[in-house]
């Protein structure tokens, strides 16, 4: 299911595995960027999401204010618990910005949408396992503190045992 981010927007939003697909449908303009920019925080805000992927593939043109604000995007759903990647950068664009020297040092970008989804998809259950097993670590340690009350007994009635002597 793809819905338009709003009425007559040139960008698109869908779900794939649990992941916002963010389809921008022509080169990006101040006004569609402020839009991009609250439908996705909006969204990403009130849904539990695995991450955001801005699909570039239709956008020729791009400047160093559009690709800024684009990663700021992407650093605001970063402090809402979501990693954002992008997708389909033109090989003349990139060109353009690294000429223009733009940082892409926090910049996440694969190839396809199916890499950037299973990237996050991976991230997500990953994490899951860490907690799963910090779970299980305090069930451990709770193991582990009734093995050493066991030993301390053990070493008290060995102690008593001795002093009998």
């Amino acid at each position: 299911m793809m819905e338009n981010l709003l009425e007559g927007s040139k960008a698109a939003i869908s779900i794939v595995q649990g992941c916002y697909v963010v389809s921008v449908q022509a080169d990006l303009y101040d006004d569609l960027l402020v839009r991009i920019r609250k439908g996705i925080l909006n969204r990403v805000y009130s849904k539990t999401v695995k991450g955001v992927v801005f699909d570039m593939n239709a956008v020729t043109v791009m400047d160093t204010y559009i690709f800024n604000h684009l990663v700021d995007i992407g650093k605001m759903t970063l402090l809402l618990g979501v990693k954002t990647i992008f997708i389909g950068f033109q090989p003349g664009a990139i060109s353009a910005l690294l000429d223009l020297e733009v940082d892409i040092t926090n910049v996440m970008s694969y190839r396809t949408i199916e890499e950037a989804v299973e990237h996050l998809t991976a991230t997500v259950s990953s994490i899951e396992d860490y907690e799963d097993d910090d779970d299980d670590d305090v069930d451990n340690e709770d193991e582990d503190e009734d093995e050493d009350e066991d030993e301390d007994n053990e070493l008290a009635t060995e102690n008593d045992e001795l002093e009998r002597v």
